[in-house]
């Protein structure tokens, strides 16, 4: 047996992004974040919809507190449904230099990501 100083973890998280997902109704907005510097904890917003101001509010937020913790700036990541607002939060994001892939309705759900959004 295979003898180290220190135990293996079995995953190692080095998160060089914030990664947001939104889920996108007709009531309320949920948005989920995963930072940079806060392990693997998740957080969840809820934001009215349409409230694109207090969206993008959000993002900086989670920006300004990732470099806090960590002394670093890091692009978000988006990942939310087409339809209903999902355009225009797309154009935006877009805009403010945020990454987010673009996935179809109709996609494979056994197929991977990079085959199955643009990036």
């Amino acid at each position: 047996m295979l003898k180290t100083e220190r135990p293996a973890a079995a995953i190692q998280i080095n998160l060089a992004a914030i990664f947001v997902s939104m889920e996108l109704s007709r009531s309320t907005w949920l948005i989920t974040a995963v930072l940079p510097g806060n392990g693997e904890k998740m957080s969840k917003y809820p934001i009215a919809t349409g409230n694109i101001a207090g969206l993008f509010d959000l993002f900086s937020k989670l920006r300004e507190r990732s470099r806090a913790k960590t002394g670093q700036s890091y692009t978000i990541i988006t990942i939310q449904e087409a339809g209903l607002d999902g355009f225009w939060i797309h154009r935006g994001s877009r805009e403010r230099g945020h990454r987010e892939p673009r996935c179809g309705p109709g996609v494979d759900r056994h197929a991977t990501l990079s085959s199955a959004c643009e990036n």
